[in-house]
């Protein structure tokens, strides 16, 4: 019985350690101009900078701000539009050692004790054994190999800017800008990129208030 609940113990275990994290931790900065208000409604285009450095994934980003803008009821306009937005991302990575370690499983045991005990009844001898169990707990060493986890560094920057006369050139002015940033085992941006940009967004187009340190529920989706 013993043996039986220690290598389900050890499967479970085993399965912990294989799947996949399932919450996101990150850092979410926002700035925002005080002196000028984005009027609800306004338009928009994404302008691609080229400093994600691949085009592609730049491309992927900016189509996923874009949605999530639309979404808070901002028009796309690539005509005449009332902001400019660009976005940037990131990734970096760095080897983490984790050292040795050892788990306690508890296991409920017990311990049977036989006795030998002997008397007379009536000048006859008598022999025989007496036996007593005792339940408890048992705790079982389990012992973990140190190992090479790579963790990922995710950064994603959005900023907002509209159009401004100075000098008489027309130049962008930034009115609100944002960085999002987070680490893990996951070393795809574009898996991560949905959760981060959400919570990023939650501060524009003015800060919520909100602890900048977030956690959120996050599975990654089906291939």
């Amino acid at each position: 019985m013993r043996k039986t609940v220690l290598s389900s113990l050890l499967l479970v275990l085993g399965g912990c350690a294989s799947a996949g994290p399932n919450r996101i931790q990150m850092n979410v900065q926002a700035l925002s101009d005080p002196e000028y208000s984005i009027p609800p409604g306004s338009s928009f285009t994404t302008v691609p900078i080229g400093a994600t450095k691949n085009e592609l994934l730049e491309k992927e980003l900016l189509f996923l701000v874009r949605s999530r803008l639309e979404a808070k009821g901002l028009r796309y306009d690539d005509n005449k539009p009332d902001l400019f937005v660009v976005v940037s991302g990131f990734m970096g990575s760095h080897d983490q050692y984790i050292p040795p370690s050892t788990v306690y499983i508890p296991i409920p045991g017990s311990t049977t004790q036989t006795t030998r005990v002997s008397g007379n009844a009536g000048g006859v001898p008598i022999y025989g054994t007496a036996t007593s169990t005792t339940t408890g707990t048992d705790y079982i060493p389990i012992a973990r190999r140190g190992h090479t986890e790579t963790q990922y560094v995710r950064i994603i920057d959005i900023l907002v800017a509209r159009p401004a006369e100075k000098e008489g050139k027309i130049t962008a002015q930034p009115v609100w800008s944002g960085r999002v940033e987070s680490a893990g085992s996951t070393g795809d941006l574009l898996l991560v990129a949905s959760p981060l940009v959400d919570e990023l967004l939650t501060e524009f187009p003015r800060r919520s208030g909100r602890d900048p340190r977030r956690v959120v529920s996050w599975r990654p989706p089906r291939k």
